[in-house]
Parts: structure tokens; sequence; C-alpha cells
């Protein structure tokens, strides 16, 4: 069972900040707890989602300046120039936005690879150099990958090809040897965040000559994969995001004739599209290809420009999705069974599940599920084909960088790669228990730890709360994602007073908050069904409804568990402001009508929420605590105007504080 509480903050603020703003009270208090306690702060926190004034304005760095004259060169020449991408999300748009630019735009004589994830594995290798080679090719262009190519990029030098890297990848300690490199993390520093197809983008504004209005469709493709490789959506990538999110939003879809295809199979409505219609529907969908068959349908989706043929793709995907969540649930169960029954977390706080009966392509989805229900870190290996070589996707916890770990234990492996919290590597069947160890070391070394089971509460959210007014100011706060989660709300103590499990797997539950009953979904929660009644903590989220025409909203359940009790939430105590007016600068109007206190033995029955004036020495530690904590305010003075007390010394300020 989780520690259910409220994050801490100061009420004085969210009261402030709500009533200059007039903005709800959940949304005022997750704002206030994030720094954003006053307007100023808050516009500027909005703004920041306007501006792309920072794509005009790119540094120049050698590595993108000696990629703009090759490609250019190649364009100029008519060589056949490939486009080597990756099979996830970030990769197939990448692809499909360098192809776009570089075949559709500047007419180049232009190919894309996309490597598909059982017979080729990840990013650009020796092999495949060889079978390009054998065409002809002379200019390979990687996107979203190929930092750590190193092998590959000695091959292309042998037979000739140039190899520009455009990746965002974690650097290595040594660089491979190629043409160029077009990645944030060495001379843009300020854009390290950005996903692939951001770098993408980077390239396409270069060879342009600067932003122009002609590059603003390729936004559309930005927003989609930098949302679904789930880098901070702070920085540079919240404007990226936001730009597409508006465009889609105001021009009811895309003139890439694949999204809106890609939208209709996944229910997606234009009207109040964000973040999570791409987390939730387009990543799935995109990343399903690569997962189970070829990558090669999201990047003809995504390129074609007849709305037939999309329609009929973005079918296929859906397809392919579904099966991927019949095959996810099933090696899920697998593993978490197993798991349950012999895991010691003080034995393996890493921990390394190799199985040949696991499926490559979800290992990644099912890593992120036991890192989230165990909040360890995560490696799952697979094989194919009766090969001695296993490959892995892993999944780790904040706190604990994944790539660091991997690398600390590289003796073991035959490559990986990755970010701090997701990553891949294969290693050889006999080095697996070793590679555990190692990892276990890496972990006892960093002194890492398992992070306690908590759900922290932004603010709780009493039904009646939870309406339309609340989804327009949670708008403003859009694009949510990794570092700018959106506010956890829900409620300490509701009452159960119905519940259905609907299409075997899924959980409709009635609530009661001591006001209101509302209905509320937990999809995937059919198993929990018996567990819930009587009185339970919940956390939940607001979504527009999914019904047209519906009124109200959707309350979708993130966490739900049994509790004994209504309990009250527990705010630390608050402390009130203190003021020293010792120098006879007394804040206006506020002394007439304030409460005096004196050095008397007698306190006052109540001060709260009261500006006091104090005009001696408090007679105990214990009667100040008590004033510090319910008073608005103190005003330390010498003493009232025209009153002959005697002075406030240091002294005894010094005696009880």
């Amino acid at each position: 069972m989780a520690t259910w509480s409220l994050k801490p903050c100061d009420e004085r603020i969210v009261e402030r900040l709500g009533r200059e703003t007039n903005l709800p009270p959940a949304v005022v208090r997750a704002l206030a707890i994030r720094g954003y306690d006053d307007p100023l702060t808050l516009a500027r926190f909005r703004k920041s989602r306007e501006s792309l004034d920072y794509l005009r304005n790119l540094p120049e760095t050698r590595g993108m300046e000696r990629a703009v004259a090759r490609i250019r060169k190649a364009i100029a020449d008519q060589e056949l120039i490939v486009i080597y991408g990756d099979y996830d999300c970030d990769g197939v748009t990448s692809s499909s936005l360098l192809y776009r630019y570089l075949k559709r735009t500047l007419k180049g004589n232009v190919e894309a690879f996309l490597p598909n994830r059982f017979r080729d594995g990840y990013g650009v290798t020796p092999h495949a150099v060889d079978r390009l080679a054998e065409r002809g090719v002379k200019l390979i262009v990687t996107c979203d990958n190929g930092i750590s190519a190193h092998a590959a990029a000695n091959r292309a030098r042998e037979c000739g090809i140039d190899l520009i890297v455009t990746d965002h990848h974690q650097i290595p300690e040594e660089l491979p040897e190629c043409h160029a490199i077009v990645h944030p993390g060495l001379e843009m520093r300020e854009l390290k965040d950005l996903a692939g197809v951001g770098v993408a983008m980077l390239l396409v504004i270069a060879l342009e000559g600067g932003f122009s209005a002609r590059l603003e469709t390729l936004l559309d493709l930005v927003t989609i994969g930098t949302v679904a490789d789930m880098v901070p959506l702070d920085g540079p990538n919240r404007p990226l995001v936001w730009t597409g999110i508006e465009r889609y939003r105001t021009s009811m879809g895309s003139p890439l004739v694949g999204i809106p295809a890609l939208a209709r199979v996944a229910g997606s409505k234009w009207e109040t599209f964000g973040a999570q219609d791409i987390g939730f529907g387009f990543g799935p969908r995109l990343n399903a290809a690569g997962r189970l068959e070829d990558p090669d349908l999201g990047f003809l989706l995504l390129t074609t420009n007849d709305p037939r043929e999309a329609d009929v793709l973005a079918q296929r995907l859906e397809a392919i999705n579904r099966e991927r969540r019949t095959l996810n649930a099933e090696l899920e169960a697998q593993v978490l069974a197993e798991l349950d029954r012999r895991w010691d977390p003080d034995a393996e706080p890493f921990i390394v599940y190799a199985d040949d009966r696991l499926h490559h392509g979800v290992a990644g989805i099912v890593a992120g599920r036991i890192k989230e229900r165990y909040r360890v870190p995560v490696l799952l290996f697979s094989t194919h084909g009766g090969s001695d070589l296993w490959k892995a996707s892993g999944r780790s916890p904040e706190g604990l960088h994944l790539y660091d770990a991997l690398n600390h234990a590289r003796a073991h492996l035959v490559g990986f790669g990755g970010h701090a919290q997701a990553a891949g590597c294969s290693a050889m069947g006999d080095q697996i228990d070793a590679l555990r160890a190692k990892l276990a070391e890496y972990v006892r070394i960093t002194g890492w730890t398992r992070p306690e089971d908590r759900i922290e509460l932004d603010a709780e959210l009493p039904f009646a709360q939870a309406n339309q007014g609340l989804l327009a100011a949670l708008d403003q706060l859009e694009p949510f994602g990794q570092k700018n989660p959106p506010p956890r709300f829900g409620l300490l103590g509701a009452r159960v007073v119905g519940r259905e499990v609907f299409k075997d797997r899924h959980l409709k539950l009635r609530l009661e908050d001591g006001v209101q009953i509302r209905e509320l979904t937990a999809w995937n929660g059919a198993e929990q069904a018996d567990a819930l009644e009587g009185w339970v903590n919940v956390a939940y989220s607001v979504r527009p409804p999914w019904r047209k025409g519906h009124p109200d909203v959707d309350c979708i359940v993130d966490r739900i568990e049994p509790t004994s009790g209504p309990v009250p939430i527990m705010i630390p105590p608050r402390e009130a402001e203190v003021i020293d007016a010792r120098d006879g600068r007394l804040p206006d109007g506020e002394v007439e009508a304030a409460l005096l206190l004196g050095a008397s033995e007698v306190v006052p029955e109540s001060v709260a929420g009261l500006t006091c004036v104090l005009k001696g020495a408090p007679p105990s530690e214990a009667v100040w605590t008590t004033w510090r904590s319910s008073a608005e305010r103190i005003i330390i003075l010498d003493g009232v105007a025209g009153e002959p007390d005697t002075p406030l010394e240091p002294a005894d300020l010094e005696r009880v504080y």
C-alpha cells in the first residue's frame, strides 16, 4: 500500500494567487507548488510556449556547416542520399521530416531506410552499410541514431561513403569518425533536450538558410515525435510542441493527410487536442509497426499525399496496435507473476530478466510497467532465431542514470545506448549473470535507494470542481509531459457506492466525496474490483468528455487504494509573515486595525488570520510559536506611537526566537 499525502504549500500564497488570477483552487495550488506563485511568474511560464524565436537564431556549429555543405553538394549532383532512421515514433517522424524536405522540397535523389527491429537491429550497422554500398550510395544521413555507431562509421569510410549523424542520445566517451555530427549536446547545449525529430528540424532550417513559412508544416511531425519520445517538455521543446498542437486545433487537423487519418483511428478530437492525444493515441500506433512488423508503415503514412492510401495505412496500424496490446498484456502478466514469486529487492536492486519467450518488440513497454510497479531499474532480455545474442530494453526510475549504469557494466555487453531513464543493450547469453552482478554493484556504488511508494497530491479535488472550468485552466499549462507533468488531483477518503466491470478489463466506479457522487473510469482496473469497497484514496485526472455532446467531463482513475476512512489532510503548519518595524517605518494602515500583543502571560484565545503588533517580548517560546503558526502577519515594534511602552530590545528577541 502506498503512503498518500498532500504536497506542502504555503496556503496564504494559494489564497492570494487565487484572488489575483481567478483560477480554480486546485489549479492555483498546483501552480504555487511549482513556483509559479505570482501572476507575473505564471504569465512568463505561459508565454514560454508561444515563441519559436530561437529557431530563427540558431548557433553556427562546425558539424552543422559540414552537414549542410555535403547535403547541398549531393542534391546538386543528384547523388543518391539515404536517410537512415529508427523504428520508433521519433525515428519515423524524423525520417519522414527529412524525406519530405530533401526529396519533395529540394528535389533530391533521396530514399529512406528504416531498420527492421528483428532483422537489422538498432542503428546503423556495418552489414547495412555494405548493403547500401553495393547500391552505389555515397551519402548516408542518420536521424535519431548513430552517435554510438563506431563500427558502422569505420565501415562507411572504408566503402567511400560519407556518414552524417544527426542524433540526440547519450554522447559516448569517444565519438564515431564520420563526415559530420549534428548533436545538440556537442555544440548547442541550450538545445540538449531536443528529440531526434527536433535535431532533424535544425538540419532542415540550416539547409533552408533560416526558418521560413514553408517549413511550418513540418512542425506537425516535430510535435508528434517530441511528445512520443518523452523528452522534457520545458525549454525549447515546449514551444515546438505547443505550436503543433495549436496548428492542429485551429486548422482542425494537418495538411499532411496521414495525420488526420491517424486521428480518426485513434478517436482524437481536434477541438481539444493535446499532448495526451499523441502520448496515448498517435505514439502507440506509430510505434506498434516497428515493434511487431515493419516501421515503413508509419513512414509511408506520414509521407503519402493520397488520403485514401493514408486511411488504409492508418487502419493497418490500428490492427497492429490491437495485436500489440494483447501481446503486451500476456507478457506483462507472465513476467510480473514470476517476479512476484521470486524477486528480492535487497538481493537484486537492479532487475535483469531474460526469457526467450519474451517478444523484443514489446519488451520496452513491459520494462516500463515493471519499473513503475517495483520502483527499480529493469532490463528485459529476449532472443530470437536460436542466436546466443540477447537484446534488452531497459527503464529506470528518476535518480538512477541507466546509460551510466550500462557504461559501468560495458565489459559484459556487446553494445548499448540510450538515455538516463530509457536505454537498450545487447549481450551474449553467458554474460547475463555477470551483468546482473555488475549492475547491482553500480547501484551500491552510487548509493541509490529504491524510492518509497508515495502518492503525493497537488490538491484535493472535490467532484464539484471537476468541470469544464478546470479543463480550461489546465489547458493554459499545456503541453504536459516530462518536466511539466499534469497536476495530480484526488481525494483522501472517498466512499465507494457502486462498481461495475466492463469489457472484462475495465472498471466503472461511483464514488461519493461527502457532497456529490461521480462516476469514474479505471482503465484496466477490473482486477481491483473486489478490493474496492467502503473508503478509498483516489488520484484521478479530468479529461474532455469522450462521448460527443456530453456536457460534463470524464474522470479517469490514475491510482486507487482502500483506506480505513476519510483522513483529514495534514497541511504543514504555516508561519506568519514577520515584519521588523523597529526603525519606525510601519506598513500603511496596519497598526490601527491590528491586535496588540504584549508580554502578558494571557494569550489571546485566537489570532488566526489577524495582523498582530508585538510591542513586548513574548512570555515564552510556546506562546511565540502559537502566534507564529496562526496569525497572518506579526509586526515587531519598539512601541506604539503615543504610548510610553518599554522598547523591545534585541536581547529580548534572541531569548525566544
